[in-house]
């Protein structure tokens, strides 16, 4: 899978989060059409509702029992092994800054 469509991918779980977090509140049309495009705040990760769209992503295409089946089948993993990272990457159609981000998030790489 080409590194754009699984970043398309990633948007599409990601704005999926939104939509199931955000399903309750009132129903709001914008009038004017604009882009948010990202900025230097979005690259920070600090807004509440896009760290929990990316939660919910994660999640979604990464799920943390799945993750932790692989992790498991090997009995120890070379954190400089980047085949082993590119090919479980693969395996969910991720790219590998996706998956090594969610190996922190869990717990099975330290920053």
């Amino acid at each position: 899978m080409t590194s754009n469509k699984v970043r398309q991918r990633f948007t599409i779980a990601h704005e999926l989060g939104h939509f199931l977090r955000h399903q309750s509140d009132p129903l709001h049309v914008d009038r004017a059409v604009y882009a948010k495009f990202r900025n230097e705040l979005s690259k920070q990760g600090t807004d509440l509702d896009e760290i929990e769209a990316n939660l919910f992503a994660a999640e979604l295409l990464m799920p943390r029992m799945m993750v932790a089946q692989d992790l498991h089948q090997n009995d120890a993993v070379d954190i400089l092994d980047d085949d082993f990272f590119y090919e479980l990457a693969q395996r969910y159609n991720v790219s590998t800054q996706a998956l090594l981000l969610r190996l922190v998030n869990l717990g099975y790489i330290e920053q």
